[in-house]
């Protein structure tokens, strides 16, 4: 299901920055998400119309196909953001609103944070190093290409940032 996001990337960028996919980069992310889809399928040993058959029965495949579409949706601001601003700026402002949405979380568990930052303080300095550098690479592809081909970008390098 997470293959949908593409689809809803390319939804919304048609809706909102009237940026087309061309026949060879749909065709591409058709036969990408039609892979993908297969190998799931084929791994997990079910019937190939289980997943399908889990969006109509299962509330929370339904709850994760709409979270899937919103975070398709995000390239998109991503890029209507930058467009009107700067990469710089945008990285700074989507970071600061998730760091404001955090700071119950933060004021909470303050006594384990500190003690964490003081013992940690090396290791996340190098996380922080590499979050800057995912993030604004990532705002940077969103920049230079349509929102449509970025979603995957944007999604394998989070992976990477959380790997790493």
């Amino acid at each position: 299901m997470k293959g949908l996001i593409t689809l809803a990337t390319i939804f919304s960028s048609i809706l909102l920055l009237d940026e087309w996919v061309n026949i060879y980069g749909f065709l591409g992310i058709l036969f990408t998400l039609a892979g993908t889809y297969y190998l799931a399928v084929e791994k997990s040993h079910i019937r190939f119309t289980d997943p399908i058959v889990a969006l109509y029965r299962d509330p929370g495949a339904r709850m994760f196909l709409i979270a899937l579409c919103f975070y398709g949706f995000t390239v998109t601001f991503d890029r209507m953001g930058i467009a009107a601003s700067s990469i710089w700026l945008w990285s700074f402002l989507m970071n600061a609103i998730v760091f404001t949405m955090s700071i119950r979380d933060i004021h909470k568990h303050r006594k384990t944070l500190k003690q964490n930052i003081k013992t940690q303080y090396r290791a996340l300095t190098l996380v922080l190093i590499l979050h800057v550098w995912i993030y604004l690479s990532q705002m940077y592809i969103v920049s230079e290409v349509i929102a449509p081909y970025t979603s995957a970008f944007k999604s394998t390098s989070a992976l990477f940032a959380v790997v790493l």
